[in-house]
Parts: C-alpha cells; sequence; structure tokens
C-alpha cells in the first residue's frame, strides 16, 4: 500500500490532474482487459517490492475499499504475473485513452 500512497495519498484522493484519486473510475478500470492491463503496469504497482500474489490483494483491497461498484472480477496472480513485466511508459496519456477526458 505504501507504493499506492506516495501518488495517491492516504485517503485515496491523488493530486489531480497528474495523479487521479481512486473513485468509481476504478470499477470502469477493472472492467476491461485494457484497463485491468494499466492498474497492474502503472508504475507504483507494477515496481513494487511485492510478489504478484500480493500485488493482487492489493489491487482487490483498493477495488472493494474505494469502488461503489461491488461486481468487478477479482484480480488473479495470473494475471498480474502476465501484464506485470511490461510498465507504462506514459500511464497519464492511456488513462485519457480509456477513460475520456473525463479523467
Amino acid at each position: 500500500m505504501i507504493h499506492c500512497m506516495g501518488c495517491h495519498l492516504n485517503d485515496g484522493r491523488g493530486l489531480p490532474p497528474e495523479v487521479p484519486a481512486f473513485d468509481n473510475k476504478l470499477a470502469i478500470l477493472a472492467a476491461s482487459d485494457k484497463g485491468r492491463e494499466y492498474l497492474v503496469t502503472v508504475p507504483g504497482a507494477s515496481q513494487s517490492l511485492i510478489d504478484d500474489a500480493a500485488l493482487a490483494d492489493v489491487l482487490n483491497w483498493i477495488l472493494a475499499t474505494y469502488t461503489e461498484e461491488p461486481m468487478y472480477q477479482p484480480f488473479l496472480e495470473s494475471e498480474i504475473s502476465r501484464y506485470r513485466h511490461t510498465p507504462l511508459a506514459n500511464p497519464a496519456r492511456l488513462r485519457v485513452e480509456l477513460l475520456g477526458a473525463a479523467d
């Protein structure tokens, strides 16, 4: 969680516009394959020093804590392993592509 709090702060409010808040956009991202890949490959997640199973647990906790949408597919260790080793070069640009300008 410390890697997430470094940018998103301890309450998930982030530092918009550079660092988005944890809000219902997480549910939108978690609903698509490309969005899920994004959540795994943002620098604080992909470069954290925890193993894939622990990262899956952290992402699932973030989704459970910061989204109002209870229906999301939990992250699995295998999914983290598949995506994690290709970190994003430009997370902000991909976030805009996935969510639009409303981010």
